[in-house]
C-alpha cells in the first residue's frame, strides 16, 4: 500500500553563481554568517532519495550533504527572487497596515472600529487557511502565490480609488478587509510551500531565515516610509488632505504586489518528482492530511506542541507582559524593555540555529524539546515576580529558545513532508501559530486579568508537562533520524 511516512523533497542542485539583477539583496541579520569559514564551503550534491509505491516518499533519512553558507545561498537566483519578492510585497503591506486603521479612525472617529477593521482580516484567514493549503497542493505553490498577489494588488487598487474619490463608509472598508483576509489564507501556505522547491533540504533553515529577515526588514522600513508618504502627499499636493495620502498608500501597496508577481513568475523551482497533486474533493484532501499526520508520530507530537504554543504564547506576551509591567515593574517603560528583550532573544535564537553546528541526529529532538522548555519554565519564573533585571534575563532566554525552536520546526516540517502535501502541512502549522492568536489573546486575557501569577504558573506547568510527555517517546529523541 501507499506509504504515508514523510521524506524531505529530493531537489538537490548545484549552486548557481551567475550574477543576476537581484544579487544585491542581503538581509543584514545574516551578514555575520558570511564571514564564517564554512560559509565558503562547496560540496557535491548527493543522489536524490528514492520513492515508494506510486511515487510516495519512503521513510528514509535525507541524503547527506553539507549546508551551504549564506554567500552561496544568495548565488541561487530562485532564492533571491523569492526573498526579494517577499520583501517588496511585505514592504507594501506596511503601507496598508498603517493607512487602514487611520482611515477607519477618520471615517468613524472610533478607536474600537479602527482596531476591529484590522482584526477582521484575521477571521477568514484563520477559517480558510487549510483550504488555502489544499489549493496550494492542487495547483502548485508558485501559481497560487502569483494569483494571490495579483488579487491583493486588485484589492489595493479598489481601496486606493475608493479613498481618493470619496471617503468610503465603514461597511465598504470592512468588506475589503475581509477580502484581504480571504486572499491571505491562500498566499501564506503557498509562500512557505514554495521554499522547499527553491532550496535543498539541508538549506531550509537558511532559506527560512532569509524570509524572516525580509519580513523583519520590511517591518522596520515600511511604516516609516508610509508615514513620510502620507504626510508629504497631504502637504504638497494642491488641495491635498490626509485622505489623498492614505489613498496613495494603498496604491503603493498595489505596485509592490505587482513587483512581487514579476519576481515570483521567474522562479523555476523543481518538479514534483513523483508526487502527483491531489485529485479528489476538498474534504478528501483534508482527510489525506489527517491520515498523513497520524501516520508519523513525530509530526503529530510536534504539531501538537505548535498548537499549545499558539494557544498560550500570543496571549501571554500581548496581555501578560503589560499586566506584569503595570502591577510589578513600574509601567510602560518596563513593558517596552520586556518586549524588546523577547525580540532580542528571538533574533539570537534564529541566528543560533543557522550559525551553530547542528546537534547529532541521535538526540536532535532532545535538544529541541529542551530549548522549547525555556518558554514554560520562563513563565513559571515570571510568576515569582523576580527583580526586574532578572525578569529581563528570563525573557531573553525565553525568546532565544522560541526563536530556535520555531525556525527549526518550520524547516523540519518542510524537510520531512512530501511535495504533494507541503501546502496542507504548512497551512496547518500556521493555523496553529497564527490562526489561534486571536483566541489566545481572549483566553489568556480573561485568565490573566483575574489571576496573573497563578495563570502564569499554571500555563507554564501544563506546557512543561506536555514537553516531558513528548520527551518520553523514543521517536522524539532523534528527529532527524529515519522513522521506524
Amino acid at each position: 500500500g501507499r506509504s504515508l511516512s514523510p521524506l524531505p523533497p529530493a531537489r538537490l542542485k548545484e549552486p548557481k553563481t551567475r550574477a543576476s539583477p537581484e544579487v544585491g539583496l542581503a538581509v543584514p541579520i545574516h551578514l555575520a554568517a558570511d564571514f564564517l569559514p564554512r560559509a565558503l564551503q562547496v560540496t557535491t550534491p548527493a543522489a536524490s532519495p528514492p520513492s515508494g509505491h506510486n511515487g510516495a516518499p519512503t521513510c528514509l533519512a535525507p541524503a547527506a550533504r553539507e549546508r551551504r553558507g549564506c554567500v552561496l545561498m544568495l548565488a541561487d537566483r530562485d532564492l533571491k527572487r523569492l526573498v526579494l519578492g517577499q520583501f517588496i510585497s511585505a514592504l507594501g503591506d506596511q503601507f496598508y497596515l498603517l493607512a487602514l486603521p487611520w482611515l477607519a479612525l477618520a471615517t468613524t472617529g472610533s478607536a474600537l472600529a479602527a482596531g476591529s477593521l484590522v482584526a477582521l482580516a484575521g477571521v477568514p484567514r484563520a477559517a480558510l487557511m487549510l483550504v488555502g493549503g489544499a489549493f496550494t497542493d492542487r495547483y502548485t505553490p508558485r501559481r497560487l502565490l502569483v494569483a494571490s498577489n495579483n488579487l491583493q494588488a486588485l484589492l489595493m487598487v479598489l481601496f486606493g480609488l475608493s479613498v481618493l474619490l470619496t471617503l468610503p463608509p465603514f461597511w465598504v472598508l470592512a468588506g475589503l478587509s475581509l477580502a484581504v483576509g480571504v486572499v491571505d489564507a491562500f498566499g501564506l501556505p503557498a509562500l512557505n510551500a514554495l521554499l522547499p522547491r527553491v532550496v535543498a533540504a539541508e538549506d531550509l533553515e537558511g532559506g527560512n531565515l532569509y524570509l524572516q529577515g525580509a519580513n523583519l526588514a520590511s517591518g522596520v522600513l515600511g511604516p516609516a516610509l508610509a508615514g513620510v508618504l502620507i504626510a508629504a502627499t497631504s502637504g504638497l499636493l494642491p488641495g491635498g488632505t490626509p485622505r489623498h495620502g492614505l489613498g496613495l498608500a494603498f496604491l503603493v501597496n498595489a505596485v509592490t504586489f505587482v513587483a512581487g508577481v514579476a519576481l515570483f513568475r521567474r522562479i523555476q523551482g523543481s518538479p514534483r518528482e513523483g508526487s502527483p497533486p491531489p485529485t479528489g474533493s476538498l474534504l478528501a484532501s483534508l482527510g489525506d492530511l489527517a491520515a498523513f499526520v497520524r501516520a508519523d508520530r513525530r509530526m503529530k507530537y510536534l504539531l501538537g506542541l505548535l498548537m499549545a504554543l499558539g494557544l498560550f504564547l500570543s496571549g501571554t506576551v500581548r496581555v501578560g507582559f503589560p499586566l506584569l509591567a503595570e502591577r510589578y515593574y513600574g509601567g510602560v517603560q518596563a513593558l517596552g524593555a520586556l518586549t524588546s528583550a523577547i525580540g532580542v532573544g528571538t533574533a539570537l535564537g534564529t541566528l543560533a540555529l543557522r550559525l551553530l553546528p547542528r546537534p547529532p541526529k541521535a538526540w536532535s529532538g532532545t535538544v529541541v524539546l529542551a530549548l522549547f522548555s525555556s518558554f514554560p519554565v520562563g513563565l513559571m519564573l515570571l510568576a515569582l515576580v523576580p527583580p526586574f533585571w532578572a525578569g529581563l534575563a528570563v525573557v531573553v532566554v525565553m525568546g532565544l529558545g522560541l526563536g530556535y525552536v520555531m525556525l527549526y520546526l518550520i524547516s523540519w516540517l518542510q524537510r520531512w513532508t512530501p511535495a504533494s502535501m507541503h501546502g496542507r502541512v504548512m497551512a496547518l502549522a500556521f493555523f496553529f501559530t497564527l490562526g489561534l492568536s486571536p483566541l489566545s489573546q481572549v483566553l489568556m486575557g480573561f485568565l490573566l486579568d483575574r489571576a496573573l501569577r497563578s495563570t502564569l504558573l499554571g500555563i507554564g506547568s501544563l506546557v512543561l508537562a506536555l514537553l516531558l510527555l513528548a520527551a518520553t517517546r523514543r521517536e522524539m529523541r532523534g528527529l532527524e533520524r529515519p522513522c521506524t
